[in-house]
């Protein structure tokens, strides 16, 4: 296999709901700027991605999904505030921010099916 000249690919590990230390958006954001990459993949759907540059470019805080909306709790609305400082760290330096997941929808949907299968139930 011959790898294109000047072309790298670097995974960075983000802990879902960690801000701060070791494997937190702030971590992967310090990364981001110091390396200055040219696209920027997050685990984002087109949706949740709006919401965090929405976030990124008006500086308010995410909406936080009803305490009943089981299904929003656990996807959707606080699995996305770590990625605002990658979001935002990424528009600092240039790069393209790509968006890379399934629907919410999608996701929601077999979260439910698994949650409310009959075997699961009993």
């Amino acid at each position: 296999n011959t790898k294109p000249e000047g072309q790298n690919l670097t995974l960075l590990p983000l802990l879902h709901g960690r801000l701060e230390g070791a494997g937190s958006g702030a971590e992967v954001a310090e990364t981001i700027r110091q390396t200055v990459p040219r696209h920027v993949f997050v685990e984002l759907c087109s949706k949740r991605y709006g919401e965090v540059l929405a976030s990124v470019l008006l500086g308010l805080p995410l909406r936080q999904p009803p305490r009943i909306d089981v299904l929003g709790n656990v996807h959707g609305g606080i699995l996305a505030h770590e990625l605002v400082p990658v979001v935002r760290a990424a528009r600092d330096v240039g790069a393209a921010v790509v968006p890379v997941d399934r629907q919410r929808a999608a996701t929601r949907n077999r979260v439910a099916q698994r949650l409310w299968h009959p075997k699961v139930i009993q």
